[in-house]
């Protein structure tokens, strides 16, 4: 449901405000990331006591309904639509942003750009309608950041 994704978008949301945090959560988003379980743990563990609780229980219910619940369909067209209007609100507000965000080396400065972008978008996300940015969140779990950065 919309709902359980939100409050996963919210964790990270919240988590990504705090620069030594989000830097685990950035972690997820490298192009040849882990986002195993195992790899989801790693990032839990890299969050302070109050994120990593947020965190966790927002991937256990996501977890737990999608095994549950009826599968909800969703339309990755509506959140690839959602992800391109966040983009551009990103590029004009932050210098450097599509830098950022289509950046694909693995040094130490092309890491911090990835996820100061990440940092970016997830901020202007924040500030989209709950179906828009539930969409634009499920098209990211299942895309991935570094698959869409490559599309633009």
């Amino acid at each position: 449901p919309d709902a359980d994704i939100d409050r996963l978008f919210k964790a990270v949301h919240f988590a990504s405000r705090n620069e030594r945090e989000a830097r685990g959560l950035c972690a997820l988003f490298e192009p040849d990331a882990d986002r195993s379980l195992v790899g989801l743990q790693r990032a839990a563990n890299a969050l302070g006591p109050d994120s990593r609780t947020r965190f966790v229980d927002a991937v256990t219910a996501v977890a737990v309904n999608g095994l549950q619940g009826t599968p909800q369909a969703w339309d990755p067209a509506v959140g690839e639509q959602a992800l391109k209007a966040a983009t551009v609100t990103g590029m004009m507000l932050h210098d450097g942003f599509m830098l950022g965000l289509t950046g694909t080396g693995r040094d130490a400065a092309s890491r911090d750009a990835r996820c100061t972008a990440f940092r970016q978008l997830v901020d202007v996300l924040h500030g989209f309608e709950l179906d828009r940015r539930a969409a634009a969140t499920r098209y990211l779990l299942s895309e991935g950041l570094a698959r869409y950065g490559s599309e633009l």
